[in-house]
């Protein structure tokens, strides 16, 4: 009986299930031998269980969230932050997501711009929604963060969205500077 008290008591943590199941499974072998508390015993062990699957749960939930911290959706982009942009150099590319990483560590490229396109109309297709966003990135966004005209020492990558975003993010788009050989960056770019 006693054990099966502690079985219960001993839940709420990862070591105590374990410890809850063990003096749950002593407590039915006790129950075997003659003595009271099968009903206790029983609920340490199922409890036991039910902590350590809880446990388990929360590990794959708080490993899950820790992952997603480190991937920014592209509608979350932030001027002055850098980015490893997955296949960069393929080009042509559609991506959902890219990591956000220190400037003064390796990075494909740098937020210098943000913006959103005329989502009302219908989707222009995505070389007229490259185009467009490409014109809103040049010239004084440019400028104004690399502090040189357009080219410059970089090269600019725009992330746009595809026909089944275009909607929901209401035309997002990010301007990225990169380097024109696809090598990473390391430093910021702003000021040149």
């Amino acid at each position: 009986m006693i054990l099966g008290l502690v079985s219960i008591v001993a839940f709420f943590t990862l070591v105590v299930p374990v410890l809850a199941l063990v003096f749950g499974l002593i407590g039915l072998s006790e129950v075997r031998r003659g003595r009271r508390g099968k009903g206790m015993a029983v609920t340490g062990v199922v409890l036991g269980a039910l902590g350590i699957v809880g446990f388990a749960i929360v590990i794959v939930f708080a490993v899950n969230e820790a992952i997603d911290e480190q991937i920014t959706s592209i509608a979350d982009l932030e001027v002055g932050k850098c980015y490893d942009i997955p296949n960069a150099s393929t080009g042509e590319v559609q991506i959902s997501e890219i990591e956000e990483v220190d400037c003064s560590s390796r990075h494909t490229g740098e937020a210098f711009y943000t913006g959103n396109l005329d989502s009302s109309e219908p989707y222009p297709g995505g070389s007229d929604v490259q185009l467009q966003a490409g014109q809103e990135c040049v010239g004084r966004p440019w400028t104004d963060y690399v502090g040189s005209a357009y080219p410059g020492d970089y090269e600019l990558y725009t992330l746009y969205p595809v026909e089944l975003a275009w909607k929901v993010t209401d035309g997002a788009f990010a301007c990225l500077v990169i380097d024109p050989a696809l090598d990473d960056l390391v430093g910021s770019v702003r000021g040149g």
